[in-house]
């Protein structure tokens, strides 16, 4: 899938995708089959990647939405819209997130008449954006206002083009959503982000074993599936390292919490 990462270089024959359409390394053409996980944590990296968002951030705005009582995917949706490096990036102020993130890092956008260095600030609704009053940010922004800049969504508001400005009309829905990025599958994100890693590994498992049953797998308990997961991922078990605490202990808390997080989650 391509991100346009690379902003006007994307929609160039130079861009890398188009050019080798295929993953990096000499053995890129030989992918095998994605595993339920993999589905998901990919569709995971899909959205950190095309926002440009780490591993923290993102937890910090998944948990945002999650204490929403609306829909937990468009609101996640919504939220990555909402940041500032988006923003200005879809007012067609900067080429790519990237440009827009070391250009508010660099005090050149101003909130509502104050400076804001925070590429993860969150705007909301009559919220003005503005580029500050020096020759080389006005000049920055008006040649990529020349460049065939990006259609400025229905949410947002392109109010002046010299000196530029942009003003947040309303809150972004899930249609408002950048077209790029649109066909994106915000519920394979829930599944994996509300369960964490070993818990989706585990209630995956514990619905293979169940359809699946068959000699060799006669344990359908919690613990049978969680020696089995963490078996077929290569992860190893609990009690395996030097520690003065017998081996039996160790299982025992580690099924314990398990049991906890798929009663929780709602495995059994």
């Amino acid at each position: 899938m391509k991100l346009y990462l690379k902003g006007a270089r994307c929609d160039s024959p130079k861009c890398a995708v188009d050019r080798r359409n295929t993953a990096p390394g000499m053995h890129g053409y030989r992918r095998g089959k994605l595993s339920e996980y993999g589905i998901r944590l990919r569709e995971k990296q899909k959205l950190k990647r095309f926002y440009g968002v780490f591993e923290k951030p993102f937890r910090r705005i998944f948990e945002i939405a999650s204490r929403s009582p609306q829909n937990t995917g468009e609101q996640l949706l919504s939220l990555m819209e909402r940041r500032l490096d988006n923003v200005v990036h879809r007012l067609g102020f900067a080429s790519s997130r990237a440009s827009a993130r070391q250009f508010i890092t660099h005090g050149h956008i101003q909130v509502n008449g104050r400076t804001v260095n925070i590429p993860s600030y969150l705007l909301k609704v009559n919220d003005v954006i503005t580029v500050k009053e020096r020759p080389k940010s006005r000049t920055f922004v008006r040649l990529n206002l020349q460049d065939n800049p990006p259609p400025v969504p229905d949410y947002l508001e392109r109010v002046n083009v010299d000196p530029p400005e942009g003003r947040v009309l309303r809150l972004p829905e899930r249609g408002d959503t950048d077209p790029r990025i649109a066909e994106i599958k915000e519920q394979l994100i829930i599944d994996l982000s509300a369960r964490g890693g070993v818990g989706f590994l585990l209630w995956a498992t514990m619905l293979r074993m169940q359809a699946r049953p068959g000699p060799g797998r006669a344990t359908q308990s919690v613990g049978g599936a969680y020696a089995y997961s963490l078996a077929g991922a290569g992860i190893a078990q609990p009690g395996r390292r030097r520690s003065g605490i017998p081996e039996r202990h160790l299982r025992e808390v580690h099924l314990r919490a398990l049991r906890a997080r798929v009663r929780r989650d709602g495995g059994e």
